[in-house]
């Protein structure tokens, strides 16, 4: 469980969640836009699950002239299956599932004070037994509000089923992931993805991301607006050497010395 607290808006950032995740905004709020699916908007004093191996870029924007606030849970998966099976027995907790997507839910009154107190208790919660005794209470305490069959058929049905290889790589080569972050996000093993890729594109992930990226950044290049640091950032590359070293291999020419050529083409 995170407590954060931003003094100022933080835009586009990149976010995998590794494990199954709950946030709740109390101050300002989130835009999100989840990998599939329309962008939305978290605002103050909401609750968004979230599924493992879910990818989004999100905005956290702060009020005029104040901080950003929101928690954030992170329940790992004996805990889910611990909470889920105290459930079992409780009327109205299994009902017919549509999957819709991600959706938000409104603080109650008692989720409310559940945050103040453990806004005051957090420094003491250091050992994971407590930690997990606090996260079930949550859980429990969600379960009990008008939305909480929605919201335990989401615990359910949690984890995403295979997609479509060609659609999401085109879609996100250029977003900063490992191979294995693509394979959870598609829904596959690595070692399914890795067979899977090949028969699909006739080439191994490396080698196409790292072509696909090569050529989304000449293209940026060419425009005179971006700098060498903003297309490596573009593609996906975190790490500006990489990426010169990258480039090189492929055009022969350093990023820099591209774009030299490119002003004096554009001169001549």
């Amino acid at each position: 469980m995170v407590y954060k607290e931003l003094p100022q808006s933080k835009l586009s950032t990149p976010y995998l969640v590794n494990c199954t995740a709950l946030t709740i905004v109390t101050q300002g709020h989130k835009e999100v836009q989840p990998a599939q699916g329309p962008a939305f908007r978290v605002g103050p004093g909401q609750v968004l699950l979230m599924p493992k191996d879910l990818y989004m870029v999100q905005d956290l924007v702060a009020p005029s002239g104040q901080a950003f606030k929101s928690w954030l849970f992170f329940f790992h998966e004996a805990l889910v299956q611990s909470f889920l099976g105290q459930l079992q027995m409780v009327p109205g907790s299994a009902q017919p599932y549509t999957n819709d997507g991600l959706n938000t839910f409104e603080v109650q009154p008692p989720i409310a004070q559940y945050l103040d107190h453990l806004h005051v208790q957090l420094p003491a919660f250091k050992h994971p037994a407590l930690v997990d005794i606090k996260l079930l209470e949550l859980l429990h305490l969600l379960a009990m509000q008008p939305y909480g069959a929605r919201l335990v058929q989401q615990l359910q049905h949690r984890t995403p089923g295979p997609r479509s290889l060609s659609t999401f790589m085109e879609a996100h080569y250029t977003k900063p992931l490992k191979v294995a972050d693509f394979a959870h996000l598609t829904g596959r093993s690595l070692s399914s993805f890795l067979r899977d890729f090949k028969r699909h594109f006739n080439t191994t992930p490396h080698q196409w991301l790292v072509q696909k990226r090569m050529q989304k950044a000449q293209q940026l290049l060419q425009q005179e607006s971006q700098s060498v640091t903003q297309a490596a950032l573009a593609v996906g590359y975190e790490n500006l050497s990489h990426f010169i070293k990258a480039f090189k291999e492929r055009y022969g020419l350093s990023p820099k010395q591209y774009l030299l050529q490119q002003r004096q083409q554009s001169l001549a």
